[in-house]
């Protein structure tokens, strides 16, 4: 009997209080609400990770757009395009140009376009330049035996072209004294098209300069004057009411007006 006056039955314990609100899950104890266990916390992890919010996607995507790498990868291709526009604009640029000077070709312009001559007085009517420094018909400057043709057109004429802007008018026999110093000074290299003894039709600014470094023998340059076109006279003319120079390929200055006192001393003027 206990001292409160209770009987025990024999080999009976005394009963105790348990609460199973922290007993493990493995004595299937259901796991209170205020106390999640490991697994919740693992399932709740797996949800999160494997759910990004549209939050993170847009985030992740603008990253991916400022990303070093796409950008670079950007300017690259509108750099290869600029490039490529360039490259495009030169090839045309060059084969405009080209064809521009390949009927005059070792053979150096003077500064003064077609349009310019007009502007000067020189009449551009190719009709009109049929004719001679004495008057009479052009005659070919050179002959068949010749391997290059000489003229403007190649025609082994000095014609009169209105979009000659060299004024190729002059036919002379050539003399290697004049090819080497065109050659030098003037950067007018004419040996690759025309030798010694053959006859060309060369620049009005090339008879000019022959005749300014050597007013005696013209660097031994023999003036053509039946072959020479007689519009030479009204080029040269040009350039003296306006004052201005004749300019080779390098830049060099001659003067009109000593050409055209050459001239006129050797070819007189029809009257």
């Amino acid at each position: 009997m206990s001292a409160s006056g209770s009987i025990l039955r024999s080999g009976s314990k005394p009963k105790r209080s348990v609460s199973f609100e922290y007993l493990p899950t493995t004595y299937g104890a259901a796991p209170a609400r205020d106390a999640p266990t490991a697994a919740t916390f693992a399932r709740a992890s797996s949800s999160s990770s494997s759910a990004p919010s549209s939050t993170s996607s847009v985030a992740s995507t603008t990253r991916a757009l400022h990303h070093p790498s796409s950008v670079g990868r950007a300017l690259t291709l509108v750099l290869g395009a600029v490039a490529l526009l360039g490259a495009f604009v030169a090839l045309a640029t060059h084969h405009h140009t080209a064809n521009a000077h390949a009927r005059g070709a070792g053979e150096g312009v003077v500064a003064l376009s077609a349009a310019s001559a007009a502007r000067l007085g020189v009449e551009n009517d190719a009709s009109s330049g049929s004719k001679n420094l004495l008057g009479g018909p052009l005659r070919p400057c050179s002959d068949a035996t010749q391997a290059t043709q000489t003229g403007i057109d190649r025609s082994g004429s000095c014609a009169w072209d209105p979009d000659d802007a060299g004024y190729h008018a002059v036919c002379v026999e050539m003399d290697a004294k004049f090819l080497s110093a065109s050659a030098t000074r003037d950067a007018n290299d004419l040996s690759s098209v025309v030798k010694p003894g053959e006859r060309w039709c060369v620049c009005a600014w090339a008879f000019a300069s022959a005749v300014e470094r050597d007013p005696k023998t013209m660097e031994g340059l023999e003036l053509q004057c039946d072959g020479s076109n007689g519009k030479l006279r009204g080029v040269y003319e040009s350039f003296i009411a306006r004052k201005e120079a004749l300019k080779s390929p390098s830049g060099r200055e001659y003067e009109a007006g000593k050409a055209l006192a050459a001239v006129d001393r050797l070819c007189p003027a029809p009257r």
